[in-house]
């Protein structure tokens, strides 16, 4: 049953389930009814794009700077996944270098099925960083992931995008949808116990999962019921419904305005871009971000917004454009290019920063199954105008060495094919790119130059956000203006 049917259906089912359309005591406890984007005005958004599987970071930027027969060119090392240097034919390294010998950018490039980033970062909408990761890495998925998104380095632990929405609540408007899942489920980023977050595989579907219409709303008015309560702090599970409902609640009533069509032109079933010169292709992370688009425009107070795209564990038949590789990467590339066209089209891309990162990267060298296995440094790109970012290459800093080495920050890394991070004695065990960027950094920058303005005068704690990590403005990598 559709959402707006089915809330239709609702209105008559019982006092409590109207308050999600009449005017009554409890209406104002969801959300400001009909709001607009001016509502929330003062809100940055974070879109964190997370590619699941682990990406080949060598393989999306690309160091075609290397000589013939060396480095990432020498013989055995990629025989068969290499991507060619930058030249007119197709399946070749598009470009980053420019004519200024002093550039980082010199000798990299990104993969061929990334034209659209590639366009992004030539209009300067686009930071690259070739090596990012964390000291003692694991290789596992699952540990990766945790670890990754938890900003923390054990497996029972909040994410941190979560303390960030804990940490800055007394600062939250009445009503916001402040973070979303746009995913499959919900991603160890937003998952803690002090500020509950929703999951949308597709707006479109918002609902209960109960396929009997009358269970649901039964279901539904009950949890109306048990948010409307004053829940006791000593009872845990009262606290917890009382949280899993008025976030529900709140977001099914969000959801059904957009459904609903009140805001013309941003119901999720016939919604389109703004853009004139790009689309969103058909895929799942397309529907994902176009998805995120419409949340943003309507809004609802975004603040932060977790997707995921799978698909980048290749261990065999990795290939350069006809492979697994090219395929995931590509569709990650179109639709973030729709995705900055479609907001900045509306003038609304200044306060939204897309964050793109993965668990690990993938073996210096090809496998005798045509394809990379776990390793540790991978690529991560922040997408922004040049209002709010920095667009450029940031290599880092050189590694102290070893599989628990860390960046040292008194030398910076200013060529990459000069520092040489694919020369076997700089690798971990001749076969895994050590980081030149901790993880961490980046997401201190994020949450100190970027979403700090959210926080509305309240002082964020980065010790907090960060428990484990010694951010500090002095390291940080640089690329937010």
């Amino acid at each position: 049953m559709k959402r707006r049917q089915f809330l239709k259906k609702l209105g008559g089912a019982s006092a409590a389930v109207a308050a999600l359309a009449l005017d009554n005591p409890l209406k104002p406890a969801f959300r400001i009814a009909h709001a607009d984007h001016a509502t929330f005005s003062n809100r940055k958004t974070l879109v964190c794009v997370y590619l699941r599987g682990g990406i080949d970071g060598i393989n999306t930027v690309i160091p075609h700077g290397y000589l013939a027969g060396t480095g990432y060119y020498a013989s055995g090392f990629r025989p068969t996944i290499a991507v060619p240097k930058p030249s007119s034919s197709d399946g070749t390294a598009l470009d980053l270098s420019s004519l200024d010998p002093a550039d980082p950018a010199n000798g990299l490039g990104l993969h061929p099925a990334m034209t659209a980033m590639h366009k992004m970062y030539v209009d300067g909408n686009l930071a690259v960083m070739p090596a990012v990761h964390y000291a003692n890495a694991s290789r596992s998925h699952f540990s990766g992931q945790q670890y990754t998104e938890s900003a923390k380095f054990d497996l029972e632990t909040s994410g941190w995008l979560q303390r960030y929405l804990a940490d800055s609540s007394s600062a939250a408007a009445s009503g916001a949808m402040r973070g979303a899942g746009i995913s499959s489920g919900l991603p160890q980023s937003l998952r803690g116990q002090s500020e509950v977050v929703s999951t949308f595989s597709d707006l479109r579907n918002f609902e209960l999962g109960i396929a009997n219409g009358a269970d649901e709303a039964e279901i539904l008015a009950g949890l109306v019921s048990a948010y409307n309560q004053t829940a006791d702090p000593q009872r845990l599970y009262a606290s917890v419904m009382h949280d899993f409902g008025r976030v529900t609640i709140n977001d099914l009533d969000v959801v059904r305005e957009l459904n609903n069509a009140h805001s013309p032109g941003l119901d999720p079933d016939t919604y389109t871009t703004s853009s004139t010169t790009s689309d969103y292709t058909s895929s799942t992370f397309a529907r994902q971000l176009k998805q995120t688009a419409l949340l943003i425009k309507a809004g609802v107070g975004l603040e932060v917004a977790c997707l995921s795209r799978g698909g980048f564990d290749t261990h065999s038949n990795q290939g350069i454009l006809g492979g697994s590789h090219a395929g995931s990467i590509g569709d990650v590339s179109n639709n973030l290019g729709a995705f900055f066209d479609d907001l900045n089209a509306d003038a609304m891309m200044d306060n939204v920063l897309v964050m793109i990162m993965s668990e690990f990267g993938r073996t210096a060298y090809e496998n005798g199954s045509k394809g990379t296995d776990h390793a540790h440094a991978t690529s991560y790109f922040v997408a922004g105008t040049s209002n709010t970012l920095n667009s450029g290459v940031y290599l880092g800093h050189e590694n102290l060495g070893g599989a628990g080495g860390s960046p040292d920050f008194t030398k910076p890394i200013t060529d990459w094919i000069a520092y040489d991070p694919l020369n076997d004695a700089k690798m971990v065990n001749g076969r895994y790119m050590n980081h030149t960027i901790d993880y961490q950094n980046v997401f201190g920058e994020i949450l100190s130059e970027f979403l700090n303005v959210n926080y509305s005068g309240n002082p964020q704690d980065i010790s907090t956000l960060l428990p484990e990590f010694n951010y500090s403005d002095a390291n940080k990598v640089g690329f937010l203006a």
